[in-house]
């Protein structure tokens, strides 16, 4: 190896491990060490880093017999005391991937204290009583969002994908909001604004106040802009990329599980694949690398499982493919495709640069056929460019591949509709409101 293996990770993982070859004399610290292995994983990403002897080659022997021992008890991380006067009415619940906390709990939070749940779909709660999915939406509508600082915040899991929820969470502890973290992986606190990591059990005597106009403030306001949502989505003649999020969140059995990718397909999903949007995604550096592979991966286990993904991602990964064909696997992909980084051109520069200087540097455009490179595997492929072909072709077991091609300038001017429209059905709803 010509990569130094000894904390590769660095402070991204919680705890790591080089014990060097194994030697017949130490056979028996090798339990402890995997129950210690085993310990730690249950908070966070470990690295046990397992060498062999050279030549690397041998002959295996019998396992040891098995050992009946509980499983050490993870380290703590912080175990804090719940802060004092938390029981408010202005609180919200932000609930987001790898909580590792069950959703009866959750909605026993929500419950005891009336605070709506801010569900990202990775938590795979979005159908929870008091769940709000449309708060992206609803936060960039500065009236709404100035109205509707909390004074306590629960966040269970991981943070959203969300800059608009994830500035206006900044913005309300800032203002006095306790934050409060509860479970995910490792130490969430990317803010450095966390006031305590609780239990969820720890929580539950709260009781958040009398006054339930809060909650039904948002529940109002989630139904108003969810509504203009869809209504907006149906005045596009063509299929785009909020509309491709919203069909297959919408329309997806509920036995297939979603992969979705990072870049633009997470946050489409997140913004605008209301109250049934729940998926697995990977997070990190390279967001794109990988995601065939994890969505295929997911599928050998048996269960059917869809990945809605740009065509960066998909062209990234596509050797995922390889001999798919030939395997009895469930794999269904839907690509948006629209040649090339699509993120891209929501930022200043895609105004700001000549195209073509844009293109090179941010818009990379592959010049792909889609259709053509997954039949070269062997796979059923298609484009569809309605709503109708997508939901046909959601309802048929894979391995299969379709393309929706769609347009990266013209995806700005359909995102920023969405967002008039949702601003113009609360501007309507707040009107009706102080006339009643």
């Amino acid at each position: 190896q010509t990569i130094d293996q000894i904390d590769l990770y660095g402070k991204h993982v919680v705890w790591s491990r080089d014990p060097g070859v194994a030697e017949p004399g130490e056979r028996s610290l090798w339990r402890e060490l995997a129950d210690d292995t085993m310990a730690h994983a249950r908070t966070g990403p470990v690295q046990l880093n397992l060498a062999f002897r050279e030549p690397l080659m041998g002959v295996s022997g019998a396992l040891p017999d098995a050992v009946d021992r509980p499983l050490l008890a993870p380290p703590s991380r912080r175990p804090d005391a719940v802060p004092p006067d938390l029981d408010r009415a202005r609180g919200v619940i932000l609930v987001g991937g790898r909580s590792g906390v069950d959703p009866v709990d959750v909605a026993a939070l929500h419950h005891a204290t009336g605070w709506p749940i801010i569900a990202d779909p990775m938590s795979a709660m979005r159908q929870l009583p008091g769940a709000v999915a449309t708060a992206d939406s609803l936060l960039r509508h500065d009236g709404f969002a100035d109205a509707h600082l909390p004074d306590v915040i629960v966040r269970i899991g991981r943070p959203a994908a969300s800059k608009v929820l994830a500035q206006w969470t900044a913005r309300a502890t800032a203002a006095g909001a306790q934050l409060i973290q509860v479970g995910g992986p490792g130490v969430i606190d990317p803010d450095h604004n966390v006031a305590a990591i609780c239990s969820i059990a720890a929580l539950l005597g709260l009781s958040g106040g009398s006054d339930r106009s809060w909650a039904e403030s948002w529940a109002g306001a989630d139904r108003v802009a969810d509504a203009a949502i869809v209504d907006a989505l149906a005045e596009f003649d063509e299929l785009t990329e909020p509309g491709v999020a919203r069909t297959v969140a919408d329309h997806l059995a509920d036995g297939v599980d979603l992969v979705v990718s990072s870049s633009m397909p997470v946050r489409d999903l997140e913004w605008f694949g209301g109250s049934r949007a729940r998926a697995f995604a990977n997070r990190g550096a390279n967001g794109i690398d990988g995601v065939v592979s994890t969505a295929l991966g997911r599928a050998l286990t048996g269960t059917p499982t869809c990945v809605l993904i740009g065509d960066l991602a998909f062209v990234h990964d596509s050797n995922a493919l390889i001999g798919l064909s030939a395997r009895a696997v469930d794999l269904r992909v839907v690509v948006v495709d629209n040649d090339g980084g699509g993120i891209f051109s929501f930022l200043p520069q895609a105004a700001e640069l000549q195209a073509d200087r844009f293109e090179l540097l941010f818009g990379t455009p592959l010049g792909v056929d889609v259709v053509a490179l997954a039949t070269s595997y062997g796979l059923e492929s298609r484009t569809v460019q309605s709503v109708d072909e997508l939901v046909e072709q959601l309802a048929m077991p894979g391995p299969w591949v379709c393309c929706v091609p769609t347009d990266r300038r013209h995806n700005v001017d359909v995102h920023a509709a969405l967002h008039r429209a949702v601003a113009g059905s609360l501007d309507a709803h707040d009107e009706r409101s102080d006339q009643g």
